[in-house]
C-alpha cells in the first residue's frame, strides 16, 4: 500500500495526485484523495478510474485553476475550461 499523505499538511479532498499507475489511483481514492491520470495518446485503457483524465501533464493546471476557481495566468474573458463544469 502507499502511504500518500505521510508528509502532506493538507485534508485529503484538498489534494490532486497526478499519476500513470492504476495502484496509486486505487490507494488515493480510497484514501479521499482526487485523482489526475496521466495518459498520453495511444495508452493502454487503464483499469481503475481516476476523477480527471490529461494528456500531458500541463493539463492539471487548468484542473486546479477550475477546482480552485483561481485562475493562475492572465485573465482572458472569452477562454472556457474544457474541463469546467458545463
Amino acid at each position: 500500500q502507499i502511504d500518500l499523505l505521510a508528509d502532506v499538511a493538507a485534508a485529503p479532498h484538498r489534494i490532486l495526485l497526478l499519476t500513470t499507475s492504476d495502484a496509486q489511483v486505487r490507494a488515493a481514492r480510497d484514501a479521499g484523495v482526487r485523482t489526475c491520470r496521466l495518459q498520453p495518446p495511444n495508452a493502454r485503457r487503464p483499469d481503475v478510474a481516476a476523477d480527471f483524465t490529461v494528456a500531458t501533464a500541463g493539463e492539471c493546471q487548468q484542473i486546479i485553476e477550475d477546482e480552485n476557481g483561481v485562475s493562475y495566468r492572465s485573465a482572458n474573458p472569452y477562454h472556457q475550461s474544457k474541463y469546467a463544469p458545463g
